[in-house]
């Protein structure tokens, strides 16, 4: 796996320039959000950076990335002719920055890459991610989501992993407390289902336990009254999230919480959280007869007991109230969506097979 290079810390965006020269790059292509990189507090730096050179911005794509957005991106690619791509924002912009890049690479139709039929090759050029929220860790992981004719993807190469990565906690002080709280439930979540996941090493795990530990102490803060150590703490949490999916991937509560998104239109990271407390309270339900991982029934239980540590939950039956509570006090518990017997049923329907094969106990429907 590639090494990335790291510039983090306070005012950190201002080493964008250094990062532009070492890659010798004279052609830019800037992927950003539309308002917020308008509104955001770095806009002038990353112009500053881009004085002198030719660039192109490519902003024309809504949340969620879909293939018809990234088609528009890849065209803009061809004709610009770019030497290096600067994706700042959050987890569509960084995730669309990627599918363009990865896709560039491509001389035959995108589609069967896309539905797995077909493996890439690499990708095109050097990226640069600049997150601006706090919560996919997109900037830490060699995938990227896509949405095709409807159903969601994740195309997936090594190479796809940025080469770059500004952390700068400045750019996220912004932040109103609904998005705060809905990517930030995010990162914890990522945190603990890539420390439970079937796929998960002795190094995913020290990431994944970093993120818990900084999210679990900080997302309150950040969502009610954010101060420079809670955004600067969320902003940690979800890069080393994203480092700990990146190889052990996510699990149940992600599996199921596409479908909250698509037919709710629930943000991600509230319909994550909405579904946590059901997959941890099953999780921890583990015996020899509904055990996936195969490193056995004490390893899971292991597993499960540092995160309750962690998360200080008293008692293995309260771990579904904890995340009530926790929903409840980020103002994440109100919505259309209620889970009972017949959501649960619905859920079994369409469900992400190959997320919830890494969860590391069999899920209950009832």
């Amino acid at each position: 796996m590639k090494e990335q290079i790291i510039q983090e810390g306070w005012n950190s965006l201002e080493k964008i320039g250094t990062l532009l020269e070492r890659v010798g790059c004279s052609r830019v292509l800037l992927v950003t959000g539309k308002r917020s990189f308008a509104e955001s507090p770095g806009r002038d730096c990353i112009f500053e950076a881009l004085s002198g050179k030719s660039y192109e911005v490519f902003n024309d794509f809504q949340i969620n990335p879909k293939y018809e957005d990234a088609q528009k991106g890849l065209d803009l690619f061809r004709s610009f002719r770019p030497d290096v791509i600067v994706a700042m924002g959050g987890g569509t912009v960084l995730d669309m920055a990627k599918l363009i890049n990865a896709l560039s690479s491509l001389s035959d139709d995108p589609v069967p890459y896309i539905r797995g039929a077909k493996k890439l090759s690499g990708v095109s050029l050097p990226l640069i991610a600049v997150p601006t929220t706090s919560g996919t860790g997109s900037e830490a992981t060699h995938f990227a989501v896509v949405y095709l004719e409807g159903e969601k993807y994740s195309l997936a190469h090594q190479a796809m992993l940025p080469d770059s990565v500004i952390l700068d906690p400045g750019l996220t002080m912004d932040m109103p407390p609904y998005l705060t709280a809905c990517t930030g439930m995010d990162a914890l979540c990522q945190g603990i289902e890539s420390y439970w996941s079937v796929n998960s090493t002795e190094e995913s795990r020290a990431c994944s336990r970093r993120a818990v530990e900084l999210a679990a102490g900080s997302l309150k803060q950040a969502v009610h009254s954010p101060r420079r150590d809670s955004r600067e703490a969320m902003q940690q949490a979800a890069y080393f999230a994203g480092k700990g999916i990146n190889i052990a991937k996510t699990t149940a509560a992600h599996a199921f919480s596409y479908h909250l998104t698509s037919k709710y239109a629930i943000p991600h990271g509230q319909a994550v959280g909405l579904l946590m407390g059901w997959v941890f309270q099953n999780n921890l339900g583990v015996n020899e007869q509904n055990c996936i991982d195969p490193r056995g029934v004490d390893f899971v239980k292991s597993r499960l007991e540092d995160l309750c540590e962690i998360l200080g939950i008293p008692s293995h039956r309260d771990a579904a109230g904890y995340f009530d509570r926790l929903l409840k006090d980020l103002n994440l518990d109100q919505t259309a969506f209620v889970l009972n017997q017949e959501s649960r049923e619905e859920l079994f329907q369409v469900v992400n097979r190959e997320r919830l094969s890494n969860n590391p106990v069999e899920m209950e429907q009832g």
